[in-house]
């Protein structure tokens, strides 16, 4: 196998996790960066999103719960938004459903949008009549210091080179501009669970973690290094577990979740990072 570069520190000493979903799942050996080689072209990235069961996955159909650490994150970042940045302007990488947008166009801040995929994106447009462009940022030609703020939640993973996407985001927010975002993290039991269970022959719990629309894994160290590394300053950076709800639909798997989620309660090493992010001003 040719070695690939890691995309955060450029190192070559790759590790072959697992071959899933007609993939190699590499480690990087000096950083812990995790992603899929060979990455996916950009028109592979758009089929997979336009396709229907990517669009009817249960993140996005299941009845919505305020009350979850997902949605309590959104409306804390909506929140904090508003009140540093009265009418300012906000751009939503990867909106979803939309929440977010909701959540910020309520509070009297402007909303545009980044979406991938032409149905959500369609969607997005019919609700909230807002700008919403469906190339990747880096292609978009947004003018220097365009937004206040910038979410990327639950999006670092799925991008083709999250390096570039950081940059791109530090250039088109204003001075002392936020971006929230949230990803997937590997510090924790179940990520263990998961690759032991590989190890023992049994490779769909491994798969189930690392799906084939994720291209990046992140560990604490690496993403406060890929997001330090763009030139923001963290201001938060808290763990939460994922949704069981969304994660399955079988209850014995899910009671398994919550069975693993009481453990990562005591560590404090959770399934997602949420991180408040404040551009900095470069030399």
């Amino acid at each position: 196998m040719e070695p690939s570069a890691c995309n955060l520190c450029g190192g070559r000493a790759q590790q072959f996790m697992a071959r899933l979903h007609g993939r190699d799942l590499l480690r990087c050996g000096q950083c812990g960066l995790r992603w899929y080689h060979p990455t996916p072209t950009k028109a592979e990235l758009k089929d997979l999103y336009a396709a229907q069961e990517y669009v009817a996955a249960e993140y996005f159909t299941l009845e919505d719960d305020l009350q979850t650490n997902h949605y309590q994150h959104m409306l804390q970042a909506a929140d904090t938004a508003a009140r540093r940045f009265p009418g300012g302007k906000v751009l939503e990488i990867g909106p979803g459903a939309g929440h977010f947008l909701q959540f910020c166009s309520s509070r009297g801040l402007q909303v545009e949008a980044i979406e991938f995929s032409q149905p959500l994106a369609q969607s997005i447009r019919e609700k909230f009549g807002c700008v919403v462009r469906e190339d990747p940022l880096e292609e978009c030609g947004l003018p220097d210091g365009s937004f206040q703020v910038v979410a990327a939640f639950d999006l670092l993973e799925h991008v083709q080179d999250p390096a570039a996407l950081l940059r791109e985001i530090w250039r088109v927010l204003a001075p002392g501009g936020l971006l929230f975002l949230s990803t997937v993290s590997t510090d924790n039991l179940l990520d263990r669970v998961g690759a032991l269970l590989h190890r023992l022959g049994l490779s769909a719990p491994l798969a189930k973690l690392h799906p084939p629309y994720h291209l990046y894994y992140f560990n604490k160290p690496t993403i406060k290094r890929s997001i330090e590394q763009a030139d923001f300053a963290i201001e938060a950076l808290v763990q939460e577990n994922y949704d069981s709800r969304k994660a399955t639909s079988s209850l014995p798997a899910r009671l398994f979740l919550e069975a693993v989620y009481a453990l990562h309660d005591m560590s404090g090493d959770k399934t997602n990072f949420y991180a408040t992010c404040r551009k900095q001003t470069r030399d």
